[in-house]
């Protein structure tokens, strides 16, 4: 408005100054635009960073939950089942990793105890790989097998595998921050982050983050620290590789560059050190400050238990060149509009003088329109023809919160949107179009409107059309439609409650179910699934009572569905439901109607409570409280109950034959006024309403008369009956008949004072002390037997006065003991004499009571075992030395015991046998020890032993611990107790192994001698025989050789000279026999060693050639000759060929027999070696031992070795064996003629 008109001069003054002025603050104001606008493209930028930053952390946080939640998924898996196979974890690993691309790998590390640790390895091997182990990274980075410990946490499977086998037994607590990470997720329960950690997956090496999850073995995390320890099963696990979670986010515009992205971890003591990029020339956050001048933004980070700082950065020169050409055009453009307004202004200078007149004419509408706004409660705005403001009131202002000149010149549509109203007139076109308005005959219309603070309401517009000042103008006045606000206010607010309570049913701790109209599921909350097994998407939709109820319940369930349908609700009914595995859970459900807005029904709704374990423990109580109930009826004592008004209300079989009263009799009836006799009935009634108080009483007598009249004598045990909520509803008492207890207690008075006299002149010592220990019976035995007086004793403390050191703490508890009514019996007692010698009781203590019952002190009868306890030690030390006796004898000792297992083994068996005595204890000696041709005949005479019937050498033969036999001769003698009865068998042996074979080898060397006496019989018998067809041969020969030659007669030449060499060779062959048959009695020859060799090879060549052996002989043309028998070195090369040939039966190929003759220094070497395998070095040192053999029984005497090593021995000579490459040499040595001839020399014979 216009307040003041200016004369014409002074309007032209001022104008020109005013235009002079527009156009110095238009460069002014442009210069001024330049830098604004560079300036908000720079915080354009800035806020295009933190977006991006924002973005980052989202998408950081995002891979982050969907690693967190493909982990629970495998917790889950682990939890819910015992056993998980290795392809069942592929299965569903696969899945998950599917849905988390960012997931390097997935893990179980099951927790594994070092005495598991080869079983488990090797069940492993069987189900991965034949090289799995556990595995830890040495310094170097290498992958070695992971030293021991307490528990390990190896990696057992791993999803993808390919890729990962590395990975496969890797032990994760040799890490430090792995270690950290698994101790921190098992005592806490939650997801936890490691630290950066350098990956070891054999094609992923690089920076990763693992996450990190304890299962326990009952499948819940528990409460205490101790119980999460002990119940940990081990570990689901995920890897993040950093690189592809901390992927930089691109900068919001094409032009705009790639941010630097840093990450540090707020979690260290010192600073805040740099986690990502892993090669960052920075260490600290306050490094990457100072380095980086540029636009940075810093952002806190938090994954599960790691708290991380983002920070983000572009620098300066990436930014110098942003915004400069805005900046310009803005500058251009700016300066070209100050000189079109100068211009304008100029142009409008000459109009300004026309405008103040027509100014001067609206003064007075306008102080009269000011008068009717500021004074009218309603909101008035006047607007041109085209919508504009050009004035307005209070109200409005107070309406809408802006200032008049905010307002003022401002499109109606400020305050007032262009939305259509439910009048289908849009909201400011009413001002603009007055012409449609009247035309739809509208006084009013609702729009929206639009305060200060954005925050929109409804209004109604009321407008009207009218003339001022010549030119038309729109006048409207608003109303404020609050009301219609408030109510669209609580429709959100219902909106956002119905949100929450779908998150609270979905998530509640109970199980919630829902179903529509028709009784199709239409709710089935998360408690819900867990409980069936059954999935929301598998029951939406589906018939509650035909799918999921349980056929008891179907009709039922229905009925109270059917009811609620109705509005009926009801509270706590059973609703049992099939699982998913077919099994039963009963649920006890309140079920509520469910209504739309109309308050009509279109569903129930019902809140549960699994009752499942509830149900089984109901039914246990009724089952124990039934048997209570036939307990309590059938018991042996008398049981009665009463109300809390004392009344009558158990009384049991025992009490109606007791009384005389039959349960109908009393029940209902006043137990003290009707059944307790006169004198007890105030201290029975005091009793019985301390325990209707909760103060209970044991022990109190409890007179009744029976239906007779007569008095029996109870006493009562009484007990606090308490309803399921704790509160005493009545008493119920377990009495003790003790009608007859108390006639004979009067009786005992009497039989006391008997039992006092017999005490004290009793033969034996008796002893007596009251319930502090202090001596209050001692009898006339007692004095004579420790020499103090019953007068020196009495009052005094036993145990502190009487009792030796050594005793007096056993002694003591054993008192303390029975003064608890703990009774013991022989015990050692010593006492002091009043000399100070030592005496020896064996006492038996009894509590002792009075009339009621109750400790009152003890007391001990003994026996003098002095004399016995002398003896004892003497036996004890007899049998000491007998057992180390028998334990160290030289002779083996066993024995058993009277079912016939070992209870005696002294270390000769042990060395005999090779078993242990710790091996042999317990077990049965005949079955498990003695060879199968001897068990009969030695567990008869171990059986006659055991009757009494003893016996001497007979023959014991055992099992080795090698298989071996061994011989025993044993005599066996019953074991007694003290008492004389046959408690076992001991036997001393004597080793006759080396004895019996001895005994073998002489019958056998004795049979061979035989064998040699006959050898020469038949070897005389079969000569003549031989010459007589050599003979006939001979002449038959001679004559046929006269005769004239043919085919024929050439034949029989040439068989009857095959005749005659036949015979000559069988002669040659009888005459070594009756030579070896014979002792050699002639005197020593001069031998060719060759010539020996070759005859043992005449004699053997066919047997070795038939066995497949070949013989290579290696002989120098020309050898000195030895001294000696040609016949019995003929026996000792055929021994060795013997020998070898026996050795190398058993070759498939390659058997071979070298034999050589060397001479050297006066020395003739014959070396046989073999391709036998050799001789076991055990026992090469005995080989030349007589009767030593390896050979079967029967199949060899022992005897060949040491009788070739006694020749060589006569003839002056060594024989000596070793192992070669492939089998044995043999090597004969011995002087040369040459050799004997010179030592005869030197000595001057």
């Amino acid at each position: 408005m216009v307040n003041n008109i200016l004369n014409d001069a002074d309007v032209m003054k001022k104008q020109s100054n005013i235009i002079v002025f527009i156009t110095i603050m238009g460069v002014f104001i442009s210069f001024a635009l330049f830098l604004f606008v560079n300036s908000l493209a720079f915080e354009k930028q800035e806020i295009n960073l933190a977006q991006v930053t924002e973005r980052q952390l989202n998408s950081i946080q995002e891979k982050f939950d969907n690693a967190v939640k493909s982990i629970n998924a495998i917790s889950a898996l682990f939890a819910a089942s015992n056993e998980v196979s290795r392809k069942e974890f592929s299965t569903f690993a696969s899945i998950e990793l599917i849905d988390s691309p960012n997931v390097l790998a997935l893990e179980w590390i099951p927790k594994v105890k070092h005495s598991e640790r080869a079983s488990f390895e090797s069940e492993a091997q069987k189900d991965l790989f034949t090289n799995f182990t556990f595995t830890e990274e040495n310094p170097q980075g290498e992958m070695v097998a992971a030293s021991e410990r307490d528990v390990y946490f190896p990696v057992y499977f791993v999803e993808p595998l390919k890729g990962n086998e590395t990975l496969l037994g890797f032990e994760l607590s040799t890490h430090p921050q792995r270690l950290r990470a698994i101790q921190e997720a098992r005592d806490t329960g939650v997801f936890i982050a490691s630290g950066i950690v350098e990956l070891v997956q054999s094609q992923q090496h690089g920076a990763g983050l693992l996450v990190v999850k304890a299962i326990y073995s009952n499948g819940l995390v528990p409460e205490s620290l101790a119980e999460k320890r002990a119940l940990l099963k081990g570990y689901s696990l995920g890897v993040l590789k950093l690189q592809d979670l901390f992927k930089t986010q691109t900068l919001l515009g094409d032009n705009h560059p790639q941010s630097t992205i840093f990450v540090f971890d707020n979690n260290e003591a010192v600073g805040q050190k740099i986690l990502y990029p892993v090669m960052s020339p920075y260490q600290t956050l306050e490094e990457a400050k100072q380095a980086q001048n540029g636009l940075c933004q810093l952002k806190p980070l938090l994954l599960a238990n790691q708290e991380w700082s983002l920070y983000q950065c572009i620098s300066n020169n990436k930014m110098d060149y942003l915004g400069n050409i805005e900046a310009l055009i803005v500058l251009f453009c700016s300066l070209i509009l100050t000189f079109v307004t100068t211009r304008y202004l100029i142009v409008q200078q000459k109009q300004r003088m026309h405008t103040n007149k027509l100014l001067l004419e609206l003064r007075n509408n306008e102080f009269y329109l000011n008068e009717i706004f500021n004074n009218v409660d309603d909101a008035i705005v006047s607007t041109d023809m085209s919508g504009r403001i050009s004035s307005i009131n209070h109200s409005l202002i107070k309406l809408f919160g802006y200032t008049e000149q905010e307002l003022i010149g401002q499109s109606v549509e400020l305050i007032v949107h262009n939305f259509t109203s439910k009048n289908q007139v849009a909201g400011f076109s009413v001002f603009s179009n007055i012409d449609q308005y009247q035309a739809l005959g509208k006084k009013r219309v609702e729009v929206r409107a639009k305060h200060k603070n954005s925050k929109e309401f409804p209004i109604e517009i009321s407008i009207r059309q009218i003339k001022y000042h010549g030119r038309d103008i729109v006048i409207g006045m608003l109303k404020d439609l609050s009301m219609v606000a408030e109510r669209e206010q609580a429709q959100l607010e219902i909106s956002k409650n119905a949100t929450e309570l779908r998150q609270l049913i979905d998530t509640a701790n109970a199980p919630i179910f829902g179903i529509d109209a028709a009784g199709l599921v239409n709710e089935w909350n998360q408690r819900a699934e867990q409980l069936t097994g059954f999935a929301k998407i598998d029951v939406m939709g589906k018939d509650l009572v035909a799918r999921f109820i349980t056929e008891d319940y179907k009709a039922s369930v229905k009925e109270v569905l059917d009811k609620a349908l109705q509005g009926e609700e009801s509270a706590n009914y059973e609703f049992p439901l099939y699982t998913k595995t077919g099994d039963r859970v009963d649920v006890l459900l309140n079920s509520t109607s469910r209504r739309d807005a109309a308050g009509r029904i279109v569903g129930v709704v019902g809140v549960g409570q699994d009752i499942t374990e509830l149900n089984k423990i109901r039914k246990e109580q009724e089952s124990v409280a039934h048997d209570l109930t036939q307990l309590i009826d059938t018991a042996n004592a008398p049981i009665f109950g009463i109300d809390a008004a004392g009344l009558v209300n158990e009384w049991n079989q025992r009490a109606e034959q007791l009384t005389g009263f039959a349960k109908i009799d009393v029940m209902g009836k006043d137990l003290v006024a009707g059944f307790i006799t006169e004198d007890y009935k105030a201290s029975v009634k005091e009793v019985l309403d301390k325990a209707l108080q909760g103060e209970e009483s044991a022990n109190y007598e409890f007179p009744l008369y029976t239906k007779t009249g007569d008095r029996v004598d109870v006493l009562l045990n009484s007990t606090s009956r308490r309803d399921a909520a704790g509160h005493i509803m009545g008493v119920v008492g377990v009495g003790q008949d003790i009608t007859e207890l108390n006639k004979i207690r009067k009786e005992q008075e009497s039989v006391a004072h008997d039992l006092t006299q017999l005490i004290d002149t009793a033969n034996a010592p008796i002893f007596g002390i009251d319930a502090a220990g202090l001596v209050n019976e001692w009898n006339q035995r007692a004095e004579q037997l420790t020499g103090f007086a019953k007068i020196d004793v009495m009052g005094k403390d036993l145990v502190a006065g009487f009792i030796t050191d050594d005793y007096k703490a056993s002694v003591k508890e054993v008192l303390d003991k029975a003064l608890q009514g703990e009774e013991s019996a022989n015990y050692e007692f010593p006492l002091f004499t009043k000399t100070g010698d030592r005496v020896d009781v064996l006492l038996n203590s009894t509590s002792r009571r009075d009339a009621a019952g109750h400790i009152m002190g003890v007391v001990g009868v003994g026996q003098d075992i002095t004399e016995l306890n002398k003896i004892r030690l003497e036996q004890e030390s007899v049998a000491n030395d007998l057992t180390q006796l028998i334990d160290t004898a030289n002779a083996p000792i066993f024995g058993i015991d009277a079912a016939g297992l070992v209870n005696e083994w002294n270390q000769c068996a042990e060395q005999l046998t090779g078993f242990a005595k710790i091996d042999v204890m317990g077990k049965d000696l005949v079955a498990g020890f003695i060879t199968e041709d001897y068990k009969a005949s030695v567990k008869g005479v171990l059986d006659k032993a055991l009757q009494g019937e003893e016996s001497a050498n007979y023959e014991f033969p055992l099992y080795t611990k090698t298989g071996d036999r061994v011989d025993v001769l044993l005599n066996s003698t019953s074991r007694r107790d003290a008492y004389g009865q046959i408690i076992g068998v001991v036997g001393v042996g004597q080793d006759i192994t080396e004895t019996k074979k001895s005994q073998a080898q002489v019958v056998q060397a004795s049979k061979l001698a035989t064998l040699g006496e006959m050898a020469t019989s038949v070897a005389h018998e079969l000569n003549q025989p031989l010459n007589v067809i050599r003979m006939a041969a001979g002449n038959s020969r001679r004559r046929i050789k006269g005769q004239k030659s043919n085919k024929d007669t050439e034949y029989i030449l040439e068989k009857l000279v095959r005749i005659e060499g036949q015979t000559s060779r069988a002669a040659a062959i009888i005459d070594h026999m009756r030579m070896f048959g014979r002792r050699a009695e002639e005197k020593s020859e001069m031998v060719d060693p060759r010539e020996v060799v070759f005859n043992a090879l005449g004699l053997l060549g066919a047997q070795l050639k038939l066995a497949g052996i070949q013989v290579a002989t290696n002989f120098p043309e020309k050898c000195s000759k030895v001294m000696g028998h040609t016949i019995q070195m003929e026996q000792v090369i055929l021994n060795l060929l013997a020998n070898a040939r026996d050795a190398m039966k058993d070759n498939i190929s390659g058997s071979r027999i070298t034999l050589s003759i060397t001479e050297k220094d006066g020395m003739i070497t014959i070396s046989s070696e073999d391709t036998g395998g050799g001789i076991p070095e055990h026992i090469l040192s005995r080989i030349f031992e007589p009767f030593f053999t390896t050979k079967e029984m029967g199949k060899g005497t022992g005897l060949g070795l040491s009788v070739s090593y006694g020749i060589i021995l006569e003839m002056g000579g060594t024989i000596i064996a070793e192992n070669i490459t492939d089998g044995a040499k043999f090597s004969i040595t011995l002087p040369t003629t040459n050799n004997i001839i010179q030592k005869i020399d030197l000595m001057g014979i």
